[in-house]
Order: C-alpha cells, then structure tokens, then sequence
C-alpha cells in the first residue's frame, strides 16, 4: 500500500498467475541469460532492451496468447519481476518495441541460440535422445499477406505463405497420405520431439502441398 492525496493509503493490486512456474522453467533453461547473450542491447537509445520484450512475449506465450497491440494492457496486470522487467518498465511495453525486439531475434543467431537452449534442456532435464518421434503440424492464415513471400531479409530466408491443405483437417499418411479441408494459405512446422520426457528438440518450416512433407526417416529391419 502507498500513500495517496484521498487518503493515507492506495490499494495497489498486481496478478502473479502462473508466471512464477513458467519463471521457474524459463530459468532452469537459461533462458533469460540465452537472450541476453543473443540479443544483446547494443543500443543506448533503445529503452527497452529487446531480450527483456522477448521475455515478455514468451511468458505471455506460455499463459495466454495475447495479440501484441494489448500486450501492456496485459503486462500492467502483473508484478514487473515476474515479467523479467525492472521498476517502471512495464509501460514500456507495446507493439512497437515488441516489433523491433522480434526482429532483432529474427536478425540473430538463432540456430545457435536454438542449438544452446536444446543442448541445457537435455542436460538441465535428463532426456533421451536415442529416440525421437517426428511430426509436422500448419499454422492456418487468415487474411492478406503480400510481404510473406519468403523473400530474404539479412542473407535469410523469411516464412512464406503457401496454398495448401490445413492440418485441422488433416488424416494421417498412415491411413491416405494425403491434406484434407479447404485449400488455404498455410505455413508448415515441423516438429521432431524426443520420447522420454516428450519435449521438443527440433522445429523447421516446411513447404506445403497436399501430400504429407518427406521428412521422416524409414525404420530399418534389424538384422
């Protein structure tokens, strides 16, 4: 409580939510220290430093998917240390700069910092990686996207949208092989988890088109 001119005091109310679990976990990774390292804030001039709106985006990720025009109505519910951020820097937080810290993660290393994260999850958690489960899953799109034409932005490849068959409809290939559901514009994702715990360790885009991307490795006969 604080001192206000109404009264001698004001009720301040701040939500903590899930966020000290996905804090906990998020720590455990590395994660924080992995942004930093990647995404480090060169520029003075920048008041946010775009490892702490990363942070930001992959807790609300977590929670509750939020779009990114109401992310500091969304962040202004919560204690700022839960979020990774600093006294006074909660209003800090809109699209703009979230924008610019998504591009500067776009811009970065991200193979590496991806390598490094899977690497400290394996040791972190135990897992074993002598076998893994493959798979792919689309993210459906809706509405116009001109600039998404896989054009290159700094030597790298941008996501394209393709017409395809979205996954929400989809059987497997064990059973047709085949995209089923209205033809639409997708992006494909795929995915190789590891079986035991079941966490994912790989994540590529893929194109699109009514068959299901080769991308599994056949099973050899043992001998």
């Amino acid at each position: 409580m604080t001192a206000s001119p109404q009264g001698p005091f004001r009720l301040e109310t701040e939500t903590l939510g899930a966020l000290p679990v996905v804090d906990h976990f998020l720590a455990r990774l590395g994660v924080p220290r992995l942004l930093e390292q990647y995404i480090p804030a060169s520029d003075r001039r920048v008041r946010l430093a775009p490892a702490k709106a990363i942070g930001v985006v992959a807790r609300n990720l977590a929670l509750c998917h939020q779009p990114l025009y109401s992310m500091n109505e969304w962040a202004a519910r919560f204690d700022p240390t839960a979020l990774g951020l600093g006294a006074g820097e909660v209003r800090l937080v809109n699209d703009d700069r979230i924008g610019r810290g998504l591009e500067r993660l776009f811009d970065a290393d991200r193979a590496s910092l991806l390598s490094r994260l899977v690497l400290d999850a394996v040791g972190a958690f135990g897992i074993d990686c002598t076998e893994m489960h493959n798979d792919s899953t689309s993210v459906r799109l809706t509405g116009a996207y001109p600039l998404a034409t896989g054009h290159a932005r700094g030597g790298k490849p941008t996501a394209a949208a393709a017409r395809g068959h979205s996954k929400d409809f989809w059987v497997s290939p064990h059973e047709c092989g085949e995209f089923h559901g209205n033809d639409q514009e997708v992006l494909v994702v795929g995915q190789r988890f590891s079986v035991r715990p079941v966490m994912p360790a790989i994540r590529t885009r893929l194109l699109v088109g009514r068959r299901e991307p080769a991308t599994r490795l056949h099973r050899q006969p043992s001998t």
